[in-house]
């Protein structure tokens, strides 16, 4: 078998006019015989498999159910990044590790879930805010009203990073229009308990500020600032 691919390669190099694969097929033919058939031997031909043309197209249907029409292109995007850092850890870990059809399953329920149409989802939980833009936002009202009421050092570090994180969810969000969210994934999203969050929105709605409608809770504001009072 080996002898025969040999030959068709041979073959193939000796009739092809492609130039441009002239030197592929003259790297080829410098390597010793023993050296080419341990190359020959690491590869695996899949037949009739598809390209890279035909593949988006095939990975789309397969998740066709999994998101919305207008939330599929990105769940595509998250699962081809999440595949692509799994074929590296695979390719460049000393023990092979098969990347298990269960984790693939396991990663597109998770993406399933974070696109649900009242959802928001989280592109920059686990994000760290470069250190000059913690910087910038030291002189910020929040940040000196943290300090008049001496919240730790660290604390407020971490006040200023999930600012920045929320704030470069927002604008994400903005370009994609994802305003509507339901009062359990506002709460998951601000990390609070439901009914208090519950409460909050009502007054919020109350006033004005935000709106409801039947799909969700609707923000349609870049930023909101409020002010107030410390008596010290």
């Amino acid at each position: 078998m080996e002898n025969a691919i040999t030959r068709l390669l041979r073959g193939n190099c000796r009739d092809s006019s492609n130039q441009e694969n002239e030197a592929g097929y003259k790297a080829l033919y410098d390597l010793t015989p023993e050296t080419r058939r341990e190359m020959l031997e690491l590869i695996t031909v899949l037949d009739a498999s598809p390209d890279n043309n035909d593949m988006a197209g095939e990975i789309e249907q397969e998740v066709f159910h999994a998101a919305t029409a207008e939330h599929r292109p990105l769940m595509i995007e998250r699962l081809e990044g999440w595949w692509f850092a799994q074929v590296i850890v695979a390719l460049s870990s000393a023990v092979s590790k098969p990347i298990s059809v269960a984790a693939l399953d396991d990663k597109i329920d998770k993406l399933r879930e974070s696109f649900q149409r009242t959802n928001l989802p989280v592109d920059f939980a686990d994000a760290h805010p470069p250190s000059e833009n913690i910087t910038d936002l030291d002189g910020r009202a929040f940040v000196r009203q943290l300090r008049k009421i001496e919240v730790n050092a660290k604390r407020i570090e971490w006040a200023v990073r999930d600012y920045c994180r929320a704030f470069e969810q927002r604008a994400r969000c903005h370009e994609k229009s994802s305003l509507l969210l339901s009062i359990h994934e506002v709460a998951r999203q601000v990390s609070r308990d439901v009914h208090a969050v519950n409460r909050d929105v009502a007054t919020l709605l109350n006033s004005g500020v935000i709106d409801r409608t039947p799909e969700g809770v609707e923000f349609p504001y870049d930023r909101i600032h409020f002010e107030f009072g410390i008596a010290v």
